[in-house]
């Protein structure tokens, strides 16, 4: 992700409450500004996420790479993973779009990602 900062915060959309895990830049005038990069889960997600919190904390101690899938549809799936990037261990949280019965990460329909490196 880079050197941008990521907050995670409480919002309101379409009158349900989000938690919007997101990217932020510093725009040309030198104001924080929120980035294209990040996601955001409903309550629903955000709770599953929070029961595993403790499961993505051993895999990040032990180095263990591993996929939860917070939520699945036919076409899509929210999942977090943790893995290793250029030698250090992060997670992610993505969504997978369904390619013909196999699941691939990236941006598809203005899915968006967020990685959090340390």
């Amino acid at each position: 992700m880079g050197q941008n900062p990521v907050f995670c915060q409480v919002t309101e959309f379409k009158g349900k409450m989000r938690v919007d895990i997101r990217e932020y830049y510093t725009d040309n005038n030198g104001d924080l500004k929120p980035g294209r990069r990040g996601n955001s889960l409903d309550a629903e997600v955000y709770e599953k996420l929070s029961e595993i919190e403790l499961d993505i904390a051993d895999c990040l101690a032990n180095k263990t790479e591993k996929k939860f899938v917070l939520s699945e549809l036919k076409t899509k799936q929210k999942c977090v993973a943790v893995n290793a990037f250029k030698g250090k261990w992060g997670v992610d949280v993505r969504d997978y779009y369904n390619d013909n019965g196999d699941w691939k990460h990236g941006i598809l329909n203005g899915a968006i990602i967020v990685t959090v490196y340390n």
